[in-house]
């Protein structure tokens, strides 16, 4: 499996990609499952963050500090995942251009280092800019029908790794449990199709 360019570029555009893209990194490299299960309960926050109100993410910091130390203290001192982790904290916790630039900076730094297998740009890609992509899709073509059904695929995917699905559910206006209903209905590798 080989990753495009085009993928790789997409993970640091904005720092709520370079944040995902973290997360991602985050519950895949923990040894804790409840750790890495903190991370789909951390997902949300990257909206406050982005929005500039670390507030909530500092009431969660004993979440997110856990789930970041156990990262940063498993990977070897060059790894790039280490600093994007810890970037990604700050940015959380203190939202200003500051810790953003440096999300980004750490961002790049990781998906373009040759030790990120295309498997951790694959599920980077899906949490960040596929899910994005995923939202306009439904926002756009619905839950019903034949175009809906590589950003319900997608939603899918997302969802299986650390997006959580009420979250899914509300940015799109729509009943969770309909939600479900529509994504179990489509093939999973569909979503491939849209990746760039």
């Amino acid at each position: 499996m080989t990753c495009a360019y085009e993928t790789r570029t997409a993970l640091y555009t904005t720092v709520e990609h370079a944040a995902a893209m973290a997360l991602s990194v985050a519950a895949t490299s923990t040894s804790d499952p409840v750790r890495a299960q903190s991370a789909r309960r951390l997902y949300p926050l990257i909206d406050h963050s982005a929005a500039g109100d670390g507030g909530l993410a500092r009431r969660r910091a004993s979440a997110l500090t856990a789930l970041i130390a156990d990262v940063s203290s498993s990977a070897p001192a060059d790894d790039p995942r280490r600093g994007l982790v810890l970037a990604a904290e700050q940015w959380m916790l203190h939202p200003m251009p500051e810790t953003g630039a440096t999300l980004l900076h750490a961002a790049r730094h990781t998906a373009l280092s040759p030790c990120t297998t295309p498997e951790m740009v694959e599920r980077a890609w899906l949490v960040g800019p596929g899910i994005e992509l995923a939202l306009a899709g439904m926002r756009t073509r619905g839950l019903d029908g034949e175009l809906s059904a590589p950003f319900l695929s997608l939603t899918r995917a997302a969802a299986e790794h650390v997006v959580p699905m009420v979250w899914v559910a509300h940015q799109i206006g729509v009943p969770r449990d309909r939600l479900y209903r529509c994504i179990r209905a489509v093939d999973q590798q569909q979503w491939r199709s849209l990746l760039p």
